[in-house]
């Protein structure tokens, strides 16, 4: 573990005038079992976040991945007291492995909470992906979090991908959620461009 340096703004500088000694300034890489795999990021997690920028989310499963099965549809205000910000999220399952995703945590009370509760009682062995892209991969970051804190899931059975998220939490938050889950952040120079596709667009057309 390395120290943060505040007169250079690098980790592990030395010798350095002032240093920061919290964790988070400079974490480690991640164990093997949570380190970057292409083959899920491009096969499964990309088109999933795709799929979320579709009202119909099943056009991506049907065209790349068919044995996903949209579960249900929430498309509600995000916002209690400014504009209205409309949050969009699904749950499914695939009909052959063993995992279901979980999008936003703002719609949990809009249908989602019960619909993760009821595909654990029908695929109890499944493995839970939560993903968000931009400020829903802060939400993703949230609702994973609070998915294993009230104890619905242990922190083994989820996989969180964010991509392009913004920093999310107070510094406890950070800590904790470092201590208990693990999470992969992938980021691109440009927001909405991943493995050569404007996903964007590439999923409000249907993942053709």
């Amino acid at each position: 573990m390395y120290d943060w340096c505040v007169t250079v703004n690098a980790c592990g500088f030395t010798p350095c005038v002032t240093t920061i000694t919290k964790a988070l300034n400079c974490p480690e890489l991640p164990d093997k079992a949570h380190a970057y795999d292409d083959g899920f990021m491009r096969n499964k997690v990309f088109i999933t976040h795709s799929a979320a920028y579709n009202m119909d989310p099943q056009k991506c499963f049907t065209s790349k991945m068919p044995t996903m099965k949209v579960s249900k549809i929430v498309n509600v205000n995000c916002d209690r007291y400014g504009p209205k910000a409309m949050c969009f999220g699904f749950t499914a399952f695939d009909t052959t492995q063993r995992y279901f995703y979980d999008a936003f945590l703002f719609q949990w009370n809009a249908g989602l909470s019960q619909d993760m509760r009821n595909l654990k009682y029908k695929y109890p062995d499944y493995e839970v992906w939560v993903t968000g892209h931009s400020m829903g991969g802060a939400i993703a970051s949230i609702a994973a979090s609070y998915i294993v804190k009230s104890g619905l899931y242990t922190a083994d059975k989820i996989k969180l991908v964010t991509l392009g998220q913004p920093r999310t939490g107070d510094y406890d938050f950070a800590k904790w959620h470092d201590a208990t889950a693990r999470q992969l952040d992938y980021s691109a120079e440009d927001h909405v461009w991943y493995f050569g596709i404007n996903f964007v667009d590439w999923g409000a057309a249907g993942c053709p």
